[in-house]
């Protein structure tokens, strides 16, 4: 059976978008002042910009995804009880984007299409 990898990287893709889009739309719609809450989208569209680029086949920005969530998780683990964390990194797709590094990370291969070995 053969997988088309576009469709999974870009059907994350759109989730990605759509969030962002929410994200942006819920926070700056009743804007009175600027909080540590307008992070928020700006983080998301980082998020979403580096899965873009893996989706474009660059294995470097699949490199720098899981190097995102990796920031994100440990900076929830070492951080607990700060202000930073329960205001803005709670709020990021925590348990969603530890799916989509496991996608990645079994479909890098067959997606990337390196680590191939040279045919003599």
């Amino acid at each position: 059976m053969k997988i088309n990898t576009n469709i999974i990287f870009y059907g994350i893709l759109i989730f990605h978008v759509l969030w962002s889009l929410f994200s942006f739309y819920s926070l700056f719609s009743d804007f009175t002042a600027w909080t540590s809450f307008h992070f928020i989208p700006f983080i998301l569209l980082a998020f979403t910009l580096v899965w873009y680029g893996a989706c474009r086949k660059n294995y470097i920005f699949g490199l720098m995804y899981i190097g995102l969530v990796m920031i994100e998780f440990l900076s929830r683990a070492a951080f607990r009880g700060s202000s930073w964390v329960e205001n803005v990194v709670e709020r990021l797709m925590f348990p969603v984007d530890l799916l989509f590094v496991a996608a990645l990370l079994l479909l890098f291969k067959k997606h990337f299409g390196i680590l191939k070995r040279e045919s003599k």
